[in-house]
């Protein structure tokens, strides 16, 4: 049996396999350059590094680059040893981008090298419009070979904390797509710009073994499956050759025989000779001793040559997929921050960015590409990360103290256009949740809401003309409010929810509540007089009494709304600030004469004092409206009848007639627990409206409203409470308010006041009404509650459905890491028991042998 080069054949994968999908040009390159980086990391024992010597020839002439490559052969040999790297040496490829570094012994920590470690990576241009890659490093880790660049679940990084990545999958992954890419897009052979003689593919080389890649072949027909043929060059004598045979189990006998060592010499013969045709060694004449044979190699050289890549790909496209290579422009990172955000150039998209390695599937981005100085589980492929545990959690939150910085520290120009740029990412943002910067940003400081608003205005008022910037912004979510911010004289902005939480949360924008009070009160006072005002002042007088005064109570010039204040109380200025009223929809012919608006605003005015001092006065709001505001009310119906509006027109009677409705409106207010139901203005007016609605006709005439008549004739006074001075003083100084609704004479007519017996029917009316509204709000309670509860019960079955999913999912992956555990141990124990049968062929042979050889004689005598 001739003695040759040892050449081992290991299967990859199936053509287009599902792994490769989400591999691109610059994705797969990436695997050849990190490889090189972590080498660096791990002897440097650090956990980044950019310390790249960049040389651009894409603008250079031929004869530049001609010149730069005659200094690469004599400075880089390794570069060009190798099958598909001794094709450099051609004239038709020219050096476009290097990347080269030079690291001295002085520097790494933990290397067990003699020399410095050295790295070079060039991106070649052929003349027939081709691309080609090489990549170079002259420092192996010491627990790889060959078969671990080769073998699938192989790696060196997957117990060290300093290099990124877990599994030695990436590299099988990246070289098949590279030699699928280039098989497609290659050249034919019939091609007048390319030379027959043109190898194109992908070729390494790890030390003195060289790798060639080739589809495998049954009973001679080509198979869908990718495998890569090892050929050993390793320079040996004559005893090392017979010993690494015999150790490999190539040979079963001990001793050497005259015959073995001459069909040896002719092995390494042939072995010195393929070095030499490669670019291993130097041209020559083969030396008798072939291991004093000059090696130009070392034997922990690295070397990948990738040529074929279709057209002249420029040094961003093939060197995009690592952060570090080719810097970007703009970039900023906060001091002590994992978090770097860089803007990408023109024309290109966002990437997401694992020191300096990038992540095809990592966390959502939009406008902004992050670079992470963190840890993240990745999978084995280098494709995703794991969208969960504690390492996704950290991240989110490094993300949240990072953009919370950069607006806190937005101090120049600079720093302002991020947080621009933020703005306009957290804008591009329409999903409804994820790890995006929009949904995991919680503003903790007001003080920051002027940047906020700052970087938002920016954004939205760069798509407005310039003669309409002067109008202020407002964000908004339900179209529903958009009338009421045009009533405020603002320019309504879109935004999802998550923004306008985040934004109402920083103190850039308040809510809109609160913009409305804000509005009512920076709005003038009303000068007009209103039909209804002096009513409303008289009830809430007559309820707060004796605290408020008529002069404490202003209207202001700010139309209500549906969403703004009809009525508040301000506590600064201890009174109550009430809306212009709005035409009242029931009668669009009366102008502002009619007084429906009036209920709707004593219920708001009370309610809102009532939030402020924790105190109930539902009773007295429905007895000064009875006796200050249903008169009128029935007035606007019948326009022939007088009333007289003083506290001391009302006799005693009247005052002490109240009928017990504290409890149904108690129970119309909140809910089977007795907490208070949060409703809208809009359901507030309705029920308020219900409560206090009588019939009136829509062709009533309008009502005139005349000052108080000093000729009219004194009317009696009141019966005075002996019981109840404060009372009857305060009557009296309300006496100089006596304000009269008459038709226009200066004689009045004189009609009856009405009498205790309809004060009576009208409070029982009431009451049977406000029963009818609490029975019809119970009934969309329990209604609701039933909703809430179904809800809840989806929510419940959501959340066991996902986390069974979860369960399974984990279950899953922990198959997987056994089973990939198992394929381990089942390729040790293959290659023990096909070590064990060599074994045994070996000692039959020894046993056998001279029988054989006795009984081959006797054959032939």
């Amino acid at each position: 049996m001739p003695f040759r080069s040892r050449h081992e054949i290991c299967p990859w994968k199936s053509r287009r396999c599902a792994e490769l999908k989400e591999f691109d040009v610059a994705f797969a390159i990436k695997e050849y350059l990190q490889n090189q980086v972590d080498q660096v990391l791990k002897e440097r024992e650090i956990r980044g590094w950019s310390g790249w010597i960049r040389e651009d020839l894409q603008h250079d002439p031929v004869d530049v680059r001609s010149r730069r490559k005659t200094a690469l052969l004599v400075e880089y040999p390794q570069i060009f040893a190798g099958t598909g790297a001794k094709l450099l040496a051609q004239p038709g490829w020219l050096p476009v981008y290097i990347l080269r570094a030079d690291i001295p012994l002085a520097k790494p920590k933990s290397t067990v090298y003699k020399t410095p470690l050295r790295l070079c990576t060039i991106l070649w241009h052929h003349e027939s419009s081709m691309t080609g890659v090489s990549v170079f490093n002259n420092h192996l880790d010491n627990a790889a070979s060959f078969e671990t660049f080769v073998m699938d679940g192989r790696s060196t990084s997957s117990l060290n904390k300093f290099a990124v990545g877990e599994k030695g999958k990436g590299f099988i992954l990246a070289t098949q797509y590279l030699h699928e890419n280039i098989e497609e897009s290659s050249p034919r052979p019939n091609d007048e710009n390319t030379s027959a003689k043109l190898k194109l593919g992908v070729s390494f080389r790890v030390g003195h073994s060289l790798g060639e890649l080739s589809w495998q072949r049954k009973q001679g027909r080509p198979v869908d499956i990718l495998q890569v043929k090892e050929e050993d060059l390793t320079i040996r004598t004559t005893d090392g050759l017979w010993d690494h045979y015999l150790y490999k189990k190539y040979y079963g006998r001990r001793r050497i025989g005259l015959k073995d060592r001459a069909e040896l010499q002719t092995a390494l013969n042939n072995v010195a000779k393929r070095r030499s045709a490669l670019g291993l060694s130097p041209v020559g004449r083969v030396l008798t001793d072939t291991s004093k044979q000059r090696s130009l190699v070392g034997a922990d050289d690295v070397s990948i040559t990738v040529l074929g890549l279709s057209g002249h790909l420029s040094a961003t496209e093939v060197f995009a997929g690592i952060y570090s290579v080719i810097p970007f422009e703009t970039s900023w990172r906060c001091p002590g921050s994992d978090i770097e955000f860089y803007l990408p150039k023109k024309g290109e998209l966002p990437k997401f960015y694992l020191r300096d390695q990038m992540i095809r599937s990592g966390p959502p981005i939009r406008l902004l590409g992050i670079n992470y100085h963190g840890d993240l589980s990745i999978s084995a492929d280098r494709v995703m990360i794991q969208f969960h545990g504690k390492e996704f959690d950290r991240y989110t939150r490094k993300l949240d103290s990072a953009v919370r910085k950069t607006f806190a520290s937005a101090s120049d120009e600079c720093s302002r256009r991020l947080t621009y740029l933020i703005a306009q990412d957290i804008m591009a943002d329409t999903s409804e949740s994820g790890a995006a910067i929009g949904h995991v940003l919680k503003p903790e400081r007001i003080e920051d809401g002027r940047e906020y608003k700052r970087a938002f205005e920016r954004v939205w008022l760069g798509d407005i003309p310039a003669t309409d910037t002067h109008q202020p912004v407002f964000p908004y979510t339900d179209a529903e409010d958009v009338p009421l911010i045009r009533d405020f004289g603002m320019r309504h902005v879109f935004v999802q929810h998550h923004v306008l939480r985040l934004l109402q949360e920083s103190g850039a924008w308040p809510k809109l509540r609160i913009q409305a009070e804000i509005m009512l009160r920076q709005s003038s006072v009303q000068t007009e007089e209103i039909p209804g005002f002096h009513n409303l002042r008289l009830a809430l007088t007559s309820i707060f009494t004796p605290w408020l005064e008529t002069d404490q109570i202003k209207m202001h010039t700010l139309v209500a709304h549906r969403s703004s204040p009809k009525a508040m109380y301000e506590g600064e200025a201890n009174g109550f600030i009430i809306g212009t009223p709005r035409d009242c929809a029931k009668h669009p012919d009366s102008g502002l004469k009619c007084l429906c608006w009036v209920a709707p605003c004593l219920f708001k005015a009370v309610t809102t004092y009532e939030e402020a001092t924790g105190n109930c006065y539902a009773e007295q709001m429905f007895e000064s409206y009875g006796r200050f505001v249903y008169p009128d009310v029935k007035r606007f119906a019948d326009p022939h009848m007088t009333v007289v509006h003083d506290a001391r027109d009302v006799t005693d009677e009247t005052a002490n007639a109240k009928v017990s409705h504290s409890d149904s409106t108690t129970q119309f207010l909140t809910n089977d627990d007795h907490q208070p139901i949060d409703v809208d203005d809009n359901t507030l007016d309705i029920a308020v409206s219900q409560l206090f609605e009588t019939t009136v006709p829509n062709e009533a005439p309008a009502t005139t409203m005349t000052p108080p008549n000093n000729d009219a004739p004194a009317r009696p006074a009141a019966r005075k409470d002996a019981a109840s001075p404060a009372r009857a003083q305060t009557d009296a100084t309300r006496s100089a308010t006596t304000h009269r609704i008459a038709p226009a004479s200066k004689t009045p007519p004189a009609f009856p006041v009405p009498s205790l017996d309809a004060e009576i029917n009208l409070i029982s009316k009431i009451k049977s009404q406000l029963t009818q509204v609490n029975m019809h709000a119970t009934e969309m309670l329990e209604l609701r509650q039933r909703s809430v509860s179904a809800e809840k019960k989806d929510l419940a079955a959501a959340d066991a459905t996902a986390k069974e999913l979860r369960r399974k999912y984990d279950l899953k992956c922990e198959e997987l890491r056994h089973a990939e555990l198992r394929a381990v141990n089942l390729t040790k124990e293959r290659d023990e028991a096909h070590g064990k049968l060599e074994k045994l062929h070996a000692t039959l042979d020894e046993v056998f042998g001279p029988a054989r050889e006795g009984l081959k004689r006797r054959r032939v005598d």
